[in-house]
């Protein structure tokens, strides 16, 4: 039960790291379209 749980936990982990990754390359590619168009 308890290597089941962990388990889960680290998933969510690294998909909340995956969210956060994303979020910020997002910022980062609208901040790169924005500086380039000017």
């Amino acid at each position: 039960m308890d290597e089941k749980i962990s388990y889960t936990d680290a998933l969510n982990m690294t998909y909340a790291q995956l969210l956060e990754i994303n979020t910020a390359m997002d910022v980062y590619i609208e901040k790169i379209k924005k500086s380039s168009k000017k």
